[in-house]
């Protein structure tokens, strides 16, 4: 059986495909990284490399692994405090169930080196069903830009899937249990604006991500010179229809290194293997 394809298997090594040269136009927070770093090397007297470091530089810069997604019901996991679901929920037509999508990707790097300079992953999930809207992706520029590198940052959760970063410290109910996430914690939250407090491990130096296409998600990642073998935690919330029972997805990763600007190098371009998935929704509230 091909892997990924229904097998329920929690981890999924990723077949690499050829490298490809590819330019800037379409990323340009990778340019803009890149940029950044050739300044620094210039201030710290680095200078270009020689030939054969090059050559060590444009290898594969790592393999892939990721994780089956996982879904968890909002509605259920409230139903635990004996509140009401908000009458803005139960009030609203359409896809209305509130799911958040647990995703995981962790590069290794090869051999167990660091691969050096300006890195990029990128992650798509791909569906085709419109009983299924997405509401939010996280980590996002926003989150990272009040969030610090390699620590937890809790973040507000509404019952209808919104995001943002709480003003004070959450209170949190007791009484109930978390949820343990891969790279996260959720918890109930007593609050009046947010049902739930999601923490959440900054792994990354920046992040773009975006709803796309139908109840769909992109993530693009960036890291410099910093080690990455290690867990990737992406969330995504959804509003899928009540007679939804499984979402289809197809999952579609890639990676770009980028090359020195004295040398007018563009970027290398790894495509993996596309990967489909089928996530149970039994049981749904």
């Amino acid at each position: 059986m091909k892997p990924g394809k229904d097998n329920m298997s929690e981890d999924v090594i990723l077949k690499r495909a050829e490298v490809e040269n590819i330019g800037f136009q379409d990323d340009p927070e990778l340019w803009k990284l890149l940029n950044e770093f050739e300044g620094q090397a210039k201030g710290l007297g680095t200078g270009i490399k020689g030939k054969q470091e090059l050559k060590k530089e444009w290898d594969p810069p790592f393999d892939l692994r990721i994780m089956r997604p996982r879904a968890i019901d909002l509605r259920k996991f409230w139903a635990l405090t004996n509140n009401p679901i908000p009458p803005s929920i139960e009030a609203s037509l359409g896809p209305k169930i509130p799911i958040l999508i647990n995703h995981v990707i962790t590069p290794f790097a090869l051999d167990g080196m660091k691969p050096k300079r300006v890195w990029g992953l990128g992650y798509e999930f791909i569906i085709d069903n419109t009983e299924i809207n997405t509401v939010s992706v996280i980590p996002n520029d926003e989150v990272l830009k009040v969030a610090n590198l390699d620590s937890k940052f809790e973040l507000g959760l509404e019952m209808g899937g919104g995001v943002s970063v709480p003003e004070n410290t959450l209170e949190i109910i007791n009484n109930i249990p978390s949820v343990s996430l891969t790279g996260a914690k959720l918890e109930a939250s007593s609050s009046s604006k947010f049902q739930f407090s999601l923490h959440l491990d900054i792994s990354l130096r920046k992040v773009v991500g975006a709803p796309v296409g139908i109840g769909g998600a992109l993530w693009k990642m960036y890291r410099q010179d910093e080690r990455l073998d290690r867990p990737h935690t992406l969330l995504q919330t959804v509003v899928v229809g009540k007679n939804v029972t499984q979402i289809n997805c197809k999952i579609r990763t890639w990676a770009k290194q980028a090359g020195w600007l004295g040398n007018k190098w563009g970027a290398k371009f790894w495509k993996y293997e596309d990967q489909d998935f089928e996530i149970s929704l039994e049981g749904l509230s």
